[in-house]
């Protein structure tokens, strides 16, 4: 199982963790996955440090794929997520590349609707737990005043109807 903790040196750490920003985090895990790039001053040791933990050398060309994505994961992370569910996200998608990328896109297409979704909630989604809540049920002189006022809302649209 890909862990990107396995690239992460402590220089990279202490980097990583300045950031306020969610989104510039997420950002940065991607070019940790392409070190060489990105921290040649570092790439030896991320090199080393990887091998150390897997027993595996590391391959960059595998994981392009996402570090092409960055605008999908940085949206992704600005949707309420923390540092550790942005890792777990691209745990997953490195996971996927890894084999072949076959769930790649379904993974992508599933937190971008989480995200949307999040997105979409509205404060007065929780405004009923400030404001008591209506009875569930209305009474039957309720209902049949509200079913007057419609009839009469109808009548004055369109006359009054006879049944023939």
């Amino acid at each position: 199982m890909f862990d990107i903790d396995n690239l992460i040196i402590p220089e990279l750490k202490e980097q990583l963790e300045s950031f306020d920003k969610i989104e510039t985090q997420a950002v940065f895990l991607l070019h940790i996955l392409s070190f060489e790039l990105y921290f040649p001053k570092y790439k030896n040791r991320i090199a080393n440090r990887w091998f150390m933990k897997t027993g595996k050398k590391y391959s960059a060309e595998t994981y392009t794929r996402l570090v092409n994505d960055e605008e999908r994961v940085k949206d992704y992370a600005g949707f309420g997520c923390n540092l550790n569910d942005v890792k777990i996200f691209i745990n997953k998608l490195c996971d996927d590349l890894k084999n072949g990328g076959k769930n790649y896109e379904k993974l992508i297409s599933k937190r971008k609707s989480l995200a949307i979704t999040i997105d979409e909630w509205d404060d007065d989604l929780f405004s009923d737990l400030q404001e008591p809540k209506e009875p569930a049920r209305q009474s039957l002189s309720e209902t049949l005043a509200r079913y007057k006022e419609l009839v009469d809302r109808q009548e004055e649209r369109y006359g009054k109807q006879t049944k023939k």
